[in-house]
């Protein structure tokens, strides 16, 4: 049994100004309006600070710095092992309207990315490509680079001027650069963009969602096209996303990042016709973006030989293969601070036999979970 602390911060003002600064141990996320954030937004739990000022009634601002991991490897001596992030957000509000620009960068240690250690394997995967053309390139310990240099630029943002009708929208663009490794260069860049529209009634809120992000090319020798991530927690559903109540990221079927997908969501959340009691329906299509001609060419080469290519972050999924996702939750108030929460999935999972060169694949998955949650 390994029990540790999760948060221990201190929160101060400057004097005689409204700065207000968390240092400590302490949750970091991206903003995300439509399902959180697909490249940083579990909250990821750190050593950091935090430091936010409102300049005017309408615009602030947040400068955070994190170190998401550092190895301390007394064994191997390693010298680069850390991994430093810094972020902004620029929050901008208005009656009916928040936007929100952001910006944040990483410098991670060639030594850090130690995939037999949890934290570190999942931040390699993220920054890495999903596949490798010589072996498995992390941990980067022979890049000829002491550092690698990763960055993200994105705006997200909601209308509610038309209330009862709600929209959203989240937007980013990212790259990593982690150096040379034997002469295989595994940069990873690309983008995504995400919307939802939804209408409140009395009873239920329709939605809307959809999203597109970048994938691979047919040529694994030119980098990943993939978005890089940190500590993804993509939410849009509670059985193939990262929107469980409890335990989300160790059960999700797909994964907790949208990198190399895209995909359509009808939802009705906020069913309500009892007090004290919520249901959420959630109708789901997903595939890839990612060529299947890369899979079809390298095969196992390029270390996707499984079907899908299990990755840290999900399921890699080419524009051959295709997923259908149903999820019915329900959130019951039994008392002020206990909550019952009862979660029902189903995904149809359709993967090209041809593509993967496969006979028999598992198509079909189930959850059903139960969950007592006592807030204090």
């Amino acid at each position: 049994m390994n029990v540790k602390t999760r948060y221990a911060y201190v929160d101060w003002v400057i004097p005689q100004t409204d700065v207000q600064v968390r240092m400590g141990l302490q949750p970091f996320a991206l903003p995300g309006f439509v399902a959180n954030s697909p490249i940083l937004g579990t909250p990821a739990d750190g050593a950091g600070i935090t430091v936010s000022a409102q300049f005017t009634e309408n615009v602030g601002a947040s400068l955070f710095w994190m170190r998401a991991t550092n190895q301390e490897d007394k064994t191997n001596n390693y010298e680069h092992d850390i991994v430093d992030i810094v972020g902004l957000t620029v929050p901008v509000t208005f009656d009916g309207v928040k936007v929100t620009p952001w910006a944040m960068g990483a410098f991670v240690g060639k030594d850090s990315l130690d995939t037999t250690n949890g934290d570190q394997n999942r931040i390699a995967s993220g920054l890495l490509p999903a596949w490798s053309v010589a072996g498995n390139v992390a941990p980067l310990t022979g890049s000829d680079d002491d550092n690698g240099n990763v960055w993200w630029v994105g705006f997200t943002g909601e209308l509610t001027m038309f209330d009862p009708i709600r929209f959203a929208w989240d937007a980013g663009y990212g790259s990593a650069d982690m150096g040379s490794v034997g002469g295989y260069d595994p940069e990873r860049s690309g983008w995504y963009v995400a919307a939802l529209a939804q209408y409140k009634m009395d009873f239920v809120t329709p939605g809307l969602m959809v999203f597109y992000a970048s994938g691979d090319d047919d040529n694994p020798f030119d980098g990943s096209e993939q978005i890089p991530t940190i500590d993804a927690s993509w939410n849009a559903g509670s059985f193939g996303w990262d929107g469980s109540v409890y335990g989300a990221s160790t059960i999700c079927a797909l994964g907790d990042t949208i990198a190399g997908l895209w995909g359509v969501q009808l939802r009705f959340d906020d069913i309500s016709y009892m007090e004290d009691l919520k249901h959420k329906l959630r109708f789901a299509y997903y595939t890839g973006t990612n060529d299947s001609e890369l899979v079809k060419k390298y095969g196992a080469t390029v270390g996707l030989n499984a079907a899908p290519g299990k990755t840290g972050q999900g399921l890699y999924l080419t524009d051959k293969d295709h997923a259908f996702e149903v999820n019915f939750d329900t959130d019951y108030n039994i008392y002020d601070n206990l909550i019952l929460t009862v979660e029902l999935g189903y995904i149809n999972l359709d993967i090209d036999s041809d593509v993967w060169n496969k006979s028999s694949l598992e198509e079909n998955g189930y959850k059903a979970a139960a969950i007592l949650t006592y807030n204090f």
